[in-house]
């Protein structure tokens, strides 16, 4: 009896361990002092992921992120030229997370690429916003990708 009670605890760990090994850590963006940082895998499930919005500010501030995908031929230095919220035309509004009025703490999302997302395929950017304090204007302050999505 304590033999297969061992076994069935070596078993049980070893199934959690796997489970651990193949549970995708989330994406992490933190917004803080007007800038955006990112953390987190480079590749990605089209089934399901992850994402931990975290933001610290002093005050309330207008603060959001979009996930686009990108022209063929595109890459992550054609968005550097791209200021505001409104997107050029070669990039592919996949998800719109919204721009909120946030104040400090963090939130997370699941998103699942298949549905009903308008993902089309290809790797997948993330653009942060946030609202100029001095103009109100919505600005980007951050992007980051390419993160490859398998299916």
């Amino acid at each position: 009896m304590k033999k297969m009670l061992k076994r069935i605890l070596r078993c049980g760990i070893c199934f959690l361990l796997l489970l651990t090994a193949c549970t995708a850590k989330p994406i992490t963006i933190k917004f803080q002092n007007g800038e955006c940082t990112w953390e987190g895998p480079q590749k990605i499930a089209s089934e399901e992921f992850s994402v931990n919005m975290v933001i610290e500010v002093d005050r309330p501030t207008t603060t959001g992120y979009v996930i686009v995908t990108l022209e063929e031929g595109k890459t992550n230095q054609d968005l550097e030229p791209w200021k505001t919220y409104d997107a050029p035309d070669w990039v592919q509004l996949t998800y719109d997370n919204g721009i909120i009025d946030a104040e400090s703490g963090s939130s997370s999302r699941t998103y699942h690429l298949l549905e009903p997302m308008a993902y089309q395929g290809g790797p997948i950017y993330f653009i942060c916003f946030q609202e100029d304090t001095d103009s109100s204007e919505i600005l980007k302050i951050g992007n980051f990708g390419p993160i490859a999505v398998k299916k």
